[in-house]
């Protein structure tokens, strides 16, 4: 077999026996002839890359786009992430704000139940009477200390000139 030029170009020339040189260029051959029938058939059911290799203005456009909508789709993962991260950030300070508001109202329920029964007890007949008992004692000691300071300013002015002496021994 005689070699082309570009035989020549692809391995370096070495000084080998050959039956090694024939085996490899054999092996290189069946390599090459095995890579591209698998591209051949590959563009065979596959037309559109074909003519796309075939048009490269076309190619170059549509990786164009294929970049800009692969870029758009890396901003939208990047800004879920970001959201995910800050809600999982978020998270404990919300729990935390949630529990303390659950806990207030917790504790401002039994807070008023406890005055409403501590209410209900005082309320009881016997108690109200004694209530009522104690404040109308302290209206009638007011009441006797007010008469008392009212007969004592009475004393204390000048009888009125036109006003005849008063009958009436019960103010007495």
């Amino acid at each position: 077999m005689g070699r082309s030029p570009t035989d020549a170009r692809r391995l370096p020339r070495y000084p080998m026996s050959s039956s090694v040189d024939r085996f490899i260029q054999l092996a290189l051959s069946s390599l090459h002839r095995t890579v591209t029938e698998a591209v051949q058939q590959w563009f065979d059911h596959h037309p559109l890359m074909a003519w796309l290799l075939g048009h490269p203005w076309v190619s170059v456009a549509l990786l164009g786009i294929t970049v800009i909508l692969l870029w758009g789709l890396l901003g939208a993962i990047a800004r879920l992430a970001q959201y995910a991260w800050i809600s999982a950030l978020r998270l404990p300070i919300w729990l935390g704000w949630w529990i303390i508001l659950r806990l207030g109202r917790f504790l401002q329920s039994q807070w008023i139940t406890s005055v409403a029964r501590q209410q209900l007890d005082a309320d009881s007949p016997q108690q109200r009477l004694t209530d009522i008992a104690q404040r109308l004692d302290a209206l009638r000691t007011e009441q006797d200390a007010l008469l008392t300071e009212v007969r004592s300013l009475l004393d204390q002015l000048p009888p009125m000139p036109n006003l005849p002496p008063s009958n009436d021994k019960s103010s007495d």
